[in-house]
């Protein structure tokens, strides 16, 4: 993991929430970090003879977080 740290052009600093937050956590003390999984909404196409259909996926700078649900 990387820490989200960074200025912007207008000499702002910037932290990621979750980045900085997992970064402050001592090890020693071996605290737990919650996690919870829900189930995606999004549907692939009907498959039709054993067939699938093709798809086109487009994540505008979202990274792979919009496909998820498919996983």
């Amino acid at each position: 993991m990387a820490v989200t740290d960074y200025q912007t052009p207008f000499k702002r600093k910037k932290l990621g929430v979750c980045s900085f937050w997992l970064s402050s956590l001592i090890p020693d003390l071996k605290e737990e970090v919650p996690i919870w999984f829900s189930k995606g909404t999004m549907k692939l196409p009907q498959v039709i003879d054993g067939i699938y259909p093709p798809i086109i996926m487009v994540g505008p700078g979202t990274g792979i977080a919009a496909f998820r649900s498919f996983i």
